[in-house]
């Protein structure tokens, strides 16, 4: 609805002038004005009327605007303040020259490759801030974001973000059609993760000239959202490198749990022009295991005779300086090779020791091919499987000292066995001490003695040969026995869980968490410990092993503080409360009545008044609590997505060294930031109390 009575050169509010207007949408029409206090061009949206006279709106609106102004971002566009104008509700803003992404790629088409990039980031920026701050957008589409030529891509329209619908408390509106993640629909609050979903739809657009779902209806837009029926990127444009198709698909997904982990990571994605930034690595899940569950591991290490060859594949792989030794040692292997290659006795296709390794692992998981290598099966000593069954970790080890290595097996999950064996040989060697004494008594008593420890020293070694077992505290894991990180495709694997026979591993959960913070947590804790083990795979001097590996462990109590937090909050946030949509309604026709002089009870009024006062404060707090949400479940994500771009720095890094400062630089700020949003969020629920 347009307001039609707003003209070029008529003043508002004896302030604002208005110049044209430059378009129109379901909740106001915004207008190209200029501001005479302050002697600049501005955008004034001004409220359709059916809007602009509900008091809720206004308290929503108002609100939305003390929000917004926690925001600073050049890549935001956010309002400057709330105005009541010759009885029209207002939102004056900084006026941007742009057009739409969509009026834009209407008429030239696809943005190129770096524009598309860039884009994603100024806005993935925004977001990431918006985040922080606990300012949820809600509506981030083609429409919301203006562009021009020599200037960075904005996000407009933080201001109107929740007036839309005042129906659903959980989500605030649902969103434009064809942008909204499938999430809002079922009344699901909404999350940063949300906010990704409509980035990746205006990417797709960006990218390809066309939107990912039909936008005309709302129906037919969500059953393809809800079947992720879209074109592949790269089918449209075949000039869109892998990545970038990579990056955007995944902010289409329609489950939030297998979308980028924040807006951060959606920028580091494309702007490091790297591998798309995927879903974290599923926490492991109580479904499908592939290697025969149990409490055991296989431990290796290198044999002397391979040190060399094996130094040069770390080396190789960026997990070891090059040296002068290293680099001697591997032209005299590749003399060597291609010696034997000319005389018939070597062949590049030859298996590698760890070829062997990986296929051994794959054949007891039934996965065929699909076994990658993980960074771990290069290190001098280390756990090729754990929480696998006996019989697994037997034949793994078998096929190991085949192909080269040392190999022992064991449990690993034996919580008193070192004491137990020390117990044990402390008693036999007392035992054995007390001959002397005992030899005083005569002769009978001490063949009775000797036989007697003859017989504790067989049980005892059969005891503690009968369950051997491996410690594997500080040594990095190339395998678990779900596998999932290393499959290049998903696979049911041959085993259940709970094989027959086969204790259940106890790192593996019974169930899924269901709440959204211990899912979060589930998936922050994974990027923490795969953190860890390459911190511990590198050759890093011990004093930047020791900081990398105590910060990341203060992450992990932060992340678990927020997940408290998350979960505190939700719980406040989804509990049940009184409705009290009639309270003004009614209120409003008592005092139509009173003021026409018809009979009215008083104390009603005065019982509606205190009513709808409460109501008004229920209101704020909720604001509050879902900010404080949005800031806690953005800190969490950001922990994980920290993890994860730290970890893949060390890996590219050719010098770790060199690198190791840069990660406890990086990760130390992530501390800070989430040890901050802690404490405000604890803070903020004493003050509730």
């Amino acid at each position: 609805m347009v307001d039609s009575a707003l003209t070029p050169g008529q003043i508002l509010g004896g302030r604002f002038a208005i110049v044209g207007a430059l378009g129109s949408g379901g909740t106001a029409t915004v207008y190209l004005a200029v501001d005479q206090l302050r002697g600049e061009r501005i955008a004034l949206k001004v409220v359709h009327a059916h809007l602009s006279r509900d008091p809720g709106t206004q308290r929503r609106l108002r609100r939305e605007i003390t929000a917004a102004t926690l925001l600073s971002h050049d890549a935001a566009l956010v309002p400057y303040d709330l105005h009541e104008l010759d009885g029209r509700l207002c939102l004056s803003m900084p006026y941007h020259p742009g057009q739409t992404l969509t009026e834009h790629v209407g008429a030239t088409g696809p943005l190129p490759i770096p524009d598309v990039r860039a884009l994603g980031v100024r806005i993935a920026e925004a977001l990431a801030a918006a985040h922080r701050a606990g300012l949820l957008h809600r509506d981030v589409t083609a429409n919301n974001i203006l562009i021009e030529a020599g200037q960075g891509a904005v996000l407009t329209d933080f201001g109107l973000a929740r007036i839309e619908s005042q129906a659903t408390r959980s989500t605030g509106m649902l969103g434009t059609a064809g942008y909204a993640a499938p999430e809002v629909y079922s009344g699901e609050r909404s999350d940063p993760r949300t906010d990704l979903y409509g980035l990746g739809c205006a990417l797709y657009l960006a990218a390809t000239g066309r939107a990912p779902f039909d936008t005309s209806s709302p129906m037919g837009a969500l059953q393809q959202q809800l079947t992720e029926s879209y074109t592949p990127v790269r089918e449209l444009n075949s000039a869109v490198p892998d990545d970038l198709a990579e990056t955007i698909h995944s902010l289409l997904r329609k489950n939030p749990e297998d979308r980028p982990q924040g807006a951060r990571a959606v920028a580091d994605a494309l702007g490091d022009e790297v591998a798309a930034t995927q879903p974290a690595p599923p926490a492991p899940q109580a479904q499908l295991a592939h290697l025969e569950p149990g409490t055991w591991a296989v431990v290796l290490r290198e044999r002397d005779e391979d040190r060399a060859r094996r130094r040069q594949l770390r080396v190789d792989a960026r997990q070891q300086k090059k040296t002068f030794e290293t680099e001697v040692s591997r032209r005299a292997r590749d003399l060597v090779t291609g010696v034997l290659s000319y005389v018939g006795l070597h062949s590049a296709d030859d298996p590698t020791p760890e070829d062997l390794l990986v296929q051994a692992v794959a054949d007891q998981a039934g996965v065929g091919s699909d076994l990658r290598a993980a960074p771990a099966l290069v290190q001098k000593e280390f756990v090729l499987a754990e929480n696998i069954s006996k019989r697994a970790a037997k034949q793994l080890a078998s096929t190991a000292r085949s192909a080269g290595f040392r190999a022992r097996t064991g449990d690993a999950q034996t919580p008193h066995s070192k004491l137990q064996n020390t117990l044990i040989l402390a008693v036999i060697v007392a035992g054995w001490i007390g001959i002397a004494p005992i030899s005083d008594l005569g002769d009978n008593v001490l063949l009775v003695w000797i036989a007697l420890m003859v017989g504790v020293t067989l049980i005892g070694n059969r005891i503690r040969r009968s369950r051997p077992t491996v410690d594997i505290d500080e040594l990095p894991v190339a395998y678990n026995h779900t596998l999932h990180p290393w499959l290049s495709k998903p696979h049911a694997g041959r085993y259940p869980l709970h094989a027959e026979g086969a204790p259940p591993p106890q790192p593996i959960p019974e169930q899924a968490p269901t709440s959204r913070g211990q899912q979060l947590l589930q998936r922050t804790l994974v990027q923490l410990d795969g953190l860890r083990s390459t911190i511990h795979s590198l050759d890093l001097p011990a004093i930047a092993r020791s900081d990398l590996r105590d910060t990341s462990r203060d992450l992990q109590e932060r992340a678990t503080d927020l997940a408290e937090a998350i979960d505190r909050i939700d719980s406040e946030l989804n509990a049940d409360t009184e409705d009290h949509s009639w309270v003004e309604p009614r209120l409003l026709r008592l005092r139509t009545k009173q003021r026409a002089g018809e009979p009215v009870d008083p104390t009603e009024i005065t019982r509606l008044e205190a009513t709808l006062a409460s109501q008004q404060q229920s209101e704020a707090l909720l604001s509050q609590l879902d900010s404080q949400l949005t800031t806690a479940t953005a800190e969490l994500l950001e922990i994980a997505s920290t993890a994860a771009r730290v970890r893949r720095e060390l890996l590219a890094q050719p010098d770790p060294e060199h690198s190791a400062s840069q990660a406890l630089h990086k990760l130390q700020q992530e501390a800070q930031l989430a040890d901050r949003a802690r404490r405000e969020l604890a803070q903020r629920s004493r003050e509730r109390r």
